[in-house]
């Protein structure tokens, strides 16, 4: 008889599809033993697939199959939550429509057109807009104009879109024909529109960027535009390249893991743009995580080093850089330029290291037994693999989670004053800011039930 999995983590939320230099982990254990499994992770209609106890969610609009030798296989729903910084939470539920509530002067003034709100698999979100693309392959959004909420007649009439981004001030889609990008809103146009170049491009794998912004190609070459300073022209020696596999960003830099292991590295140098001799040096790493201001990499023997801005954050405890058995990493950093670094270990313990003014240096007591992290300014939520969740950390907003009711739960999502935790029964639970959405008593009739994080077993 096939044993069960149980399968847990956040589907990617933040910035777009593919549009993320971060995307999130989600883990495989043993429903009974609660041990890790090994399982083949494929998305639906991709032929492709990744061998792994967890798996980094590149592709959060497409569901994901979780499968393993002896166990029942499971399939993901496409990311189903979102939250706008500050503003409110976005949901999509199981018949496709979607739902937002919290800040009323957004929600009353800003919202998707209930002729347009149908067929919705995929929601993106920016500062003060909303993006939703169809099972059509049509995009619609809400929001200020300036940040990208209204589409160009050019973009609203395109029925062949494969995902959406929310850069500052900006919306871009990438498309099956040509121009295969296309951006607008404050910081589209100008230096930001995408090159011409770029916009010629069918076979663009990444995209990533705050002010500057950088692609990635299938043939491993790199472009970039728009923050010149930040990392807005790759240096010709990057350029030349043919063999990068993936392409990270800060706010502030850019850097690029070559298939030989090696690192490159360009934008602001204190941020990160610049690598110190020894780590340009290495020829095994394996990812990459990227802070506001710094980065992670981890190599091949599970070793992780740092770079870049802030030197609490980076200068990493003797006993933590010998740690082979680090799994994620997640950068915290807060409003006052504080630094610190969360990182989930394949045993189920978290350590921490950077400043202890973000609250969440050190680890407090009890942490154990964690499936998955999920950070905000000043916070770290951790869920555990029997469903509960412990937080702790500075943040107002998030100190108060309705502890009784966090159980059964599968993903945790997190932005600066409101976390929003998924249970298998289908139901949410809400918590921080009641005006930007953390009540439970805004949730709007017909949620509760109808956001599956599953959607079958197979």
């Amino acid at each position: 008889m096939a044993k069960n999995l149980l399968v847990m983590g956040t589907r990617t939320n933040k910035g777009a599809d593919p549009v993320v230099s971060y995307p999130a982990r989600i883990a495989a254990f043993d429903a009974e033993t609660m041990e890790p499994v090994e399982a083949t992770w494929q998305y639906i209609g991709n032929s492709a697939s990744v061998q792994g106890k967890g798996f980094f969610d590149l592709y959060p609009s497409q569901q994901l199959n979780v499968s393993a030798e002896g166990y029942t296989s499971v399939i993901l729903n496409s990311n189903n939550i979102n939250l706008i910084a500050q503003t409110c939470v976005v949901v999509i539920k199981d018949d496709k429509t979607v739902e937002q509530w919290g800040d009323v002067q957004f929600t009353d003034n800003y919202f998707l057109d209930p002729a347009e709100n149908h067929d919705v698999c995929q929601v993106t979100t920016g500062a003060n807009c909303a993006f939703a693309l169809r099972t059509d392959s049509t995009l619609r959004t809400w929001g200020m104009v300036a940040y990208g909420g209204v589409l160009p007649p050019e973009v609203y009439s395109r029925s062949d879109i494969l995902r959406s981004s929310a850069f500052p001030a900006a919306g871009l889609i990438q498309g099956q024909s040509a121009p295969y990008l296309i951006s607008w809103g404050a910081q589209g146009e100008g230096s930001y529109q995408v090159p011409v170049n770029v916009q010629a491009m069918d076979n663009i794998v990444q995209i990533v960027g705050e002010s500057a912004r950088a692609v990635l190609t299938s043939d491993g070459q790199v472009f970039a535009w728009a923050d010149v300073d930040e990392g807005g022209v790759v240096p010709a020696d990057i350029a030349a390249l043919s063999d990068i596999t993936m392409l990270f960003g800060n706010d502030y830099s850019f850097t690029a893991l070559r298939s030989n292991g090696q690192l490159v590295a360009w934008g602001l140098a204190e941020n990160g743009g610049a690598l110190p001799d020894d780590i340009a040096a290495l020829t095994d790493v394996v990812r990459v995580f990227p802070g506001e201001t710094n980065y992670v990499a981890q190599r091949a023997n599970g070793n992780i080093v740092a770079w870049g801005y802030d030197a609490e954050s980076i200068a990493i405890p003797a006993d933590i850089a010998a740690m082979t058995n680090i799994v994620d990493v997640k950068p915290v950093a807060t409003a006052f330029g504080h630094y610190a670094f969360v990182a989930l270990c394949d045993d189920g313990t978290v350590v921490s290291w950077g400043s202890d003014t973000t609250g969440v240096v050190p680890v407090p007591d009890g942490v154990d037994n964690v499936a998955a992290i999920s950070v905000a300014p000043s916070y770290c939520l951790a869920l555990k693999k029997d469903g509960t969740v412990i937080g702790w950390g500075d943040n107002d907003g998030l100190n108060a989670p309705v502890i009784g009711q966090l159980t059964d739960v599968k993903a945790v999502y997190v932005e600066s004053d409101v976390a929003v935790a998924l249970k298998g029964d289908n139901t949410i639970v809400v918590w921080g800011s009641l005006e930007h959405g953390g009540s439970m008593l805004e949730i709007p009739d017909g949620v509760q039930g109808n956001v599956s994080y599953t959607v079958a077993s197979a």
